[in-house]
């Protein structure tokens, strides 16, 4: 959300929540429609543009969120509804755009044009699932009604009545507290169990996200700092959460596969998998400390001194 954050000046700080709530949610949302529309191409099956659609919807459910106790319960659940749906459209063609990837980057490629082949094939396939809600959401305009709905909803006095309305920079404070707590939950997890890693990703994103949305609030050199560190465990969990997706999907294929030939070149990929995920979860293990996660917490804390 960097055109979103870039807007968090020190001005908008001193207004009212209700202003920048209406302000970002119409952003972010505006980037999600925007993103589809370039995901979908009907000639077009670009990973980057997958990946960009996939963060434009986990930034503006972060919105929803961030700004839950200002929106209508129900018209902020159907717009998050809608928000995960067009996720879900990218997973799969996600998940294939990963083993594409290792095939360019790691794997043997005589070895493996019978699996790339196979793969491009079947992302094709999934490249539809993500026209589709296209048609159904951005093009039919129902997204779009459905975020200006929301936007017109916001109200300080929800969950707030007879609370003065505070500045923005004062109401940042009491939403990243629950942010914090999730993520330190998540943090605490036995990260041997297999999908400890992937929890405490998703829970790392979702605290920078909401980092990006307190802005001006915070000190700037300690906010850069902060989310910088997120951004270093995110790309490490994303790295081990990349094996294991790829490594799911191989064995899909190995059940799934009547070829000899390419069942034994996914045995080859898929061992050779086994053993690039426990390099990365020994990194993670040897990397992630109980300090790390102190001094995580710290700076959070010292955000706003």
């Amino acid at each position: 959300m960097a055109r979103e954050d870039s807007q968090i000046s020190t001005k908008t700080t001193r207004r009212r929540p209700t202003r920048v709530a209406r302000r970002l949610l119409e952003s972010a949302l505006g980037h999600v429609e925007a993103a589809l529309t370039d995901a979908a191409g009907r000639d077009v099956e670009d990973a980057q543009r997958v990946h960009q659609l996939r963060v434009a919807t986990r930034r503006a459910v972060a919105a929803i969120d961030w700004f839950s106790d200002l929106l209508p319960p129900r018209r902020a659940r159907e717009l998050r509804g809608a928000l995960k749906a067009i996720r879900r459209a990218c997973d799969v063609t996600r998940n294939c755009d990963v083993l594409l990837a290792r095939l360019d980057a790691g794997w043997p490629a005589g070895e493996s044009a019978g699996l790339r082949s196979s793969l491009a094939a079947q992302r094709a396939i999934c490249q539809q699932a993500i026209v589709e809600c296209c048609s159904l959401w951005g093009e039919s305009g129902r997204l779009a009604t459905r975020a200006r709905r929301l936007v017109e909803s916001i109200r300080w006095d929800r969950r707030h009545k007879g609370e003065r309305e505070p500045e923005y920079a004062r109401y940042v404070r009491r939403r990243l507290k629950k942010p914090v707590r999730r993520f330190v939950r998540a943090a605490r997890a036995d990260l041997h169990d297999d999908g400890a890693p992937h929890q405490f990703r998703i829970q790392s994103k979702k605290l920078r996200y909401s980092l990006e949305l307190v802005g001006r609030s915070a000190r700037k050199k300690r906010l850069h700092k902060l989310t910088t560190e997120l951004s270093s465990l995110q790309e490490r969990l994303g790295d081990y959460n990349d094996h294991v997706t790829a490594r799911k999907m191989l064995a899909r294929g190995l059940g799934a596969n009547g070829q000899l030939s390419h069942r034994m070149e996914i045995a080859d990929l898929l061992a050779a998998e086994g053993a690039w995920l426990g390099t990365a979860r020994t990194a993670i293990l040897d990397w992630w400390t109980p300090d790390k996660l102190r001094a995580i917490r710290r700076k959070c804390r010292r955000l706003f001194d």
